[in-house]
């Protein structure tokens, strides 16, 4: 799957299904602000693609972070390719608001006045993903 960012939209183009060269694309996303950064999860040999799980995290400029879900259809499943199902998005987070009630968070962490630019899914699995910002 080819992604381009184009300011706030997300476009789509899977290219084992077909060719279309940027600007055209086969189904695109319009996030709430642009987009900085892109993580993809991490595929893994024997996993078998599932339906309704976050496949990537996107970074806004605002500092929030948008999960795509893949196979979600929605309002934006929409695509120009056959057999194509693009990404739908799952949740806005913001990162900034999250607070320690839980004993898996870090309550140590301060995120205020800082913005996300960076990050990399390190693991996955079906109830959690790994985030390195």
């Amino acid at each position: 799957l080819a992604m381009a960012i184009d300011g706030k939209k997300l476009n789509f183009t899977p290219l084992d299904k077909a060719m279309i060269p940027p600007p055209m694309c086969a189904s695109s996303l319009e996030l709430p602000a642009p987009v900085v950064g892109i993580a993809s999860r991490p595929c893994f040999h024997n996993e078998v693609a599932g339906e309704g799980r976050v496949e990537f995290v996107i970074a806004l400029s605002d500092g929030r972070l948008a999960l795509l879900q893949s196979g979600g259809g929605g309002k934006n499943g929409v695509s120009m390719t056959p057999g194509f199902q693009p990404p739908s998005l799952l949740a806005i987070v913001d990162p900034f608001t999250i607070t320690a009630s839980d004993e898996t968070l870090d309550s140590g962490l301060s995120l205020q006045g800082m913005t996300l630019r960076d990050i990399a899914i390190i693991d996955a699995d079906d109830n959690s993903l790994t985030v390195a910002a």
